[in-house]
Parts: C-alpha cells; sequence; structure tokens
C-alpha cells in the first residue's frame, strides 16, 4: 500500500491566507468569485431503514452534492422498491427519510439486471430500471426535479419490449441533454440466448425519438454486453460484443464500436472493430468511457493465448470521434510486468478524466500459484503513452488470494492527480475504507483520506467525480442489518 505523508486533518481546510475570505460555506478569492471549500464527508448515513437498502448509485451535481438512488429491499419477502435522496455538498440528505419512492411492486430479476442514475444541467435527476410482468420486461425512466416533482408524471415513461429478458441496461446524458438509454434483447428461452442491442432516445419531456427503439444488426453474429458512452453533438457511441452463436456462455466474439447521431443514423461507415477475436471472460470484461473529445477508450478482459491457455490479462484501447485508433491493433496490454510470474493481470476500473483525455484504470496481478496479488494502477494517454512506466504504480498487496477476492479498488483521475479508492486490503472483515491521493506528475503519495473507520462489510460501490473536484463513493454497508447505505466525499489535495 502506498504510504502518504498522513490523514488529511480536518483544520486544514480553515485555514485561509489574507487574500482569502470564508462566507456561507465559500471562500471569496481576490476576484470575487466564490468557490466552495471541499472537505472530507465521513461516513455519512443515507437510508438506514429496517431490512435490506442496496446496489445504490451516485450522481454528483453542480453544487457539489450529489443524487443517490438505491432498491430498498426490505425483508426480501415481499417486492422491491427504487428510492432516491439529494444531498448537499456536506452530505445532508434534502428529502425526508427514507427518501423519494420512485416505484414500487418491482421484482427481484430488476434488482439482478442493474440499472442508471444520471444528472441532467438542471440538477433534475433521471433514473432507468427495468421491471417484468413474468414473461417480459419493461425499460422505465423517470425524471425529478431538485424539489422532488415527478417531471415525466408518477409512473414515469415505459418502454415495452418483446417477449424475452434484457440485461447490459446503459443510459447516458447527451450534449443536448436528451437521455439516450440501451440495453441487450434475449430470446425467452431457458437458457436466455441474447440476440441484439436496441436503443432508444427520450427527449427533454420524455418522448421517444426512435419509435418503438432501434435495433443494432450485428453482422458478424450476436450482440451481448453492450456499453454506451456520450459522444459529441448530441451524438453516442455503442460498444458490444459479438459472439458467433446464441450460446449464453460463449466466450468467444469481437469487440465493435459504433458513432451513432442524433436521430440514430450510423455516423461510421461501418463499425469499428477494436480487436477481432478473443476469448473473454463474462459481462464485466467489457469496460467504456469518454475521453472528453467525442471518442472512447475501451477496455476488457480475455485470455492472453500467446502468455499462457490459462492466463487473463487486461487491455486497453482507444478511438476518435472520427473512427481513428489510436493505439497499437489488438489493443495495449494493462501490464508490461513480467518478472514476478504474475499469471493473471486483470482489469478492474477504468475512468477517464475529460479535461485532460486521460484514462486511468486498475488492474490486479496474481502470481500462477494464485496465493499472492497485487493491485496495480496507471494513466493512459489517448497514444497509449503511460505515465508510470515501466509498469505502473502498485497500490495494494496480498498475501492471501482469498482476502484479495473480497477487496474493492476503484480509481479516478483529475488535472493534477489521481484518487485511489479501496477497502482495507489486510483484514477485509474489518472493510474500513481509505482514499489514496497520487501526484500526477512525480508519482508520490499525497496524502490519506480514512472515508469510513468502522469495521463492517461494505459492498456495491459506486463512485463518482464532483463538478467542484474530488469524489463521492456510496456504498452498502452492513455494520447495523443486512445493509444500509453509507456515502463519503474525498475532495482534491490542495494546491
Amino acid at each position: 500500500m502506498a504510504q502518504a505523508k498522513g490523514a488529511r486533518s480536518w483544520l486544514s481546510f480553515l485555514a485561509l491566507s489574507a487574500a482569502v475570505l470564508v462566507l456561507d460555506g465559500c471562500k471569496i478569492e481576490k476576484n470575487g468569485a466564490p468557490t466552495p471549500i471541499l472537505i472530507p464527508i465521513i461516513d455519512k448515513a443515507i437510508a438506514t431503514s429496517s431490512g435490506q437498502q442496496s446496489a445504490p448509485h451516485v450522481a454528483p451535481t453542480t453544487d457539489g452534492g450529489a443524487w443517490i438512488s438505491w432498491y430498498d429491499l426490505g425483508d426480501m419477502s415481499t417486492s422491491f422498491q427504487m428510492r432516491l435522496q439529494r444531498i448537499d455538498r456536506y452530505g445532508n440528505p434534502l428529502f425526508t427519510a427514507p427518501g423519494l419512492l420512485v416505484a414500487d411492486d418491482l421484482s427481484s430479476r430488476s434488482y439482478m439486471i442493474g440499472y442508471a442514475l444520471l444528472t441532467d444541467w438542471l440538477e433534475n435527476a433521471v433514473v432507468v430500471f427495468t421491471d417484468d410482468d413474468g414473461d417480459r420486461f419493461t425499460v422505465r425512466a423517470y425524471k425529478i426535479s431538485p424539489g422532488g416533482e415527478f417531471l415525466w408524471g408518477s409512473q414515469g415513461i415505459s418502454l415495452a419490449q418483446p417477449v424475452g429478458y434484457c440485461r447490459d441496461l446503459r443510459a447516458v446524458l447527451t450534449v443536448d441533454q436528451e437521455v439516450t438509454i440501451s440495453w441487450t434483447h434475449a430470446s425467452p428461452s431457458p437458457n436466455g440466448k441474447f440476440v441484439n442491442v436496441i436503443v432508444q432516445r427520450l427527449s427533454n419531456t420524455g418522448s421517444p425519438r426512435f419509435g418503438g427503439g432501434m435495433t443494432i444488426s450485428c453482422p458478424h453474429g450476436k450482440a451481448k454486453d453492450s456499453r454506451l458512452i456520450a459522444s459529441s453533438e448530441g451524438s453516442f457511441i455503442l460498444v458490444w460484443r459479438e459472439i458467433p452463436s446464441l450460446d449464453f456462455g460463449d466466450d468467444r466474439g469481437a469487440i465493435r464500436a459504433q458513432r451513432f447521431d442524433a436521430k440514430g443514423a450510423p455516423i461510421w461507415p461501418t463499425p469499428a472493430t477494436i480487436i477481432n477475436q478473443g476469448f473473454f471472460s463474462d459481462s464485466d470484461g467489457i469496460q467504456a468511457v469518454t475521453d472528453g473529445r467525442g471518442g472512447a477508450f475501451i477496455a476488457w478482459n480475455m485470455f492472453n493465448l500467446g502468455f499462457s491457455m490459462d492466463s487473463f490479462w487486461g487491455y486497453i484501447q482507444h478511438i476518435t470521434a472520427s473512427n481513428a485508433p489510436t493505439m497499437p491493433a489488438g489493443g495495449l496490454p494493462l501490464s508490461t510486468e513480467m518478472t514476478r510470474q504474475n499469471w493473471h493481470k486483470i482489469m478492474g476500473y477504468l475512468g477517464s478524466n475529460p479535461e485532460t483525455g486521460e484514462a486511468v484504470v486498475n488492474w490486479k496481478e496474481l502470481d500462477s500459484s494464485q496465493n499472492r496479488a497485487r493491485y496495480v494502477i496507471d494513466l493512459f494517454s489517448m497514444d497509449g503513452e503511460r505515465s508510470w512506466e515501466p509498469y505502473g504504480r502498485p497500490m495494494s498487496e496480498f498475501n492471501e488470494y482469498s482476502n484479495e477476492n473480497l477487496c474493492y479498488e476503484a480509481v479516478g483521475a483529475l488535472k493534477n492527480s489521481v484518487a485511489y479508492v479501496y477497502v482495507n486490503p489486510n483484514d477485509y472483515i474489518v472493510d474500513r475504507l481509505f482514499a489514496d491521493w497520487i501526484s500526477k506528475d512525480t508519482n508520490a503519495a499525497i496524502e490519506t483520506i480514512i472515508l469510513s473507520d468502522v469495521g463492517s462489510p461494505k459492498f456495491d460501490f459506486d463512485i463518482a467525480s464532483s463538478p467542484l473536484g474530488g469524489f463521492w463513493i456510496i456504498w452498502t454497508d452492513q455494520r447495523a442489518d443486512y445493509g444500509d447505505i453509507y456515502a463519503a466525499f474525498t475532495p482534491a489535495p490542495e494546491d
């Protein structure tokens, strides 16, 4: 684990120079522009109702606060609920506990598929999830104002589907402030064989733009594991894995991408081929994030057959808005380290800084006996240049492979520093939560912030950057019962 200069003192945030005045939680610079003072928010309770709250998402707002959503599972004996809370920049809930009830009577399958939470430029929350009536799923979308008004009606917008199942539900807010939603549709067979990707777009008033939905054809197979990224001028990039058969467990395939305009027309003459053939893991094996310039970083896990039949590695590629890959064909392996017999090098979390056009990624390296592991992070430019040559920056190391399986790591990049958020790797039963800040220029540890010092099981993490700098982190915590929702905020280090 990186050695930091020391945990940040809360009093350090109160130290002001003669050129700065504090007024109502803001600092007034010489030019008179107010900037909120950002302080760590530690271990803040968001939802603590009896029973289980789980699967939280966070979407920051421009005032330094955030929207937070979660499934309220109760005692697991009845249907589930979707709830929503808004917090200010100090982590204080703005709606009465237990938060706004968005929808109830949801099935357990809705919980398993996943959902999306967004914030638009008017600070409205947009939450998209699925519901089912036994033989078909319905995608439901709600827009809720900062005051709690349901702008798309109390029942939201329902996007009915053919009989079958869906997974890989994604949603993004494009630059024209419309919501684009994608999901993978499956036939109703017992094996859940996935066929294609469906895309829909909702106007600011909730009107569907693409009729009954736009189906993405796959000329070389069937679609699986789709991802969605907002691009420029209201366009979006769709990334998916094509498999040569309908079998749910087929690990073969290619990764392809296409950019569509606001009307749903493909912009690139043919889909981009990120990798033409590979053997992949599962639906968590592909991630994609924006580069802030209309293109995207794409990372994935697959078997490195040139190294070993049993070796599993992470790779990264960048593609521009004009369909030009900027890294070598087939992508770059995340790790170049070959001396520690690290058999597996598995991508964990991909993030980006749209301001600088860099991707930040962490991966875990396991030795051939799988009894020793470590986490490593690195920054990649759009052309594949690594910030921390030659092997990235090691962060956490484990003596027990079983411990590594239960740890959480995430990374995020700002202009001058990188945040590495993790659960204590040396005692996973205690599960304390930390954030290490690292200088991008010097690779030196700046400081460590303790985000939760309570020893309790923690899982279902989500992390998102605040427009004011720093990161909100939210998770499910079992310190009291089956699961409550907690949040923390780590500001960027002081200049």
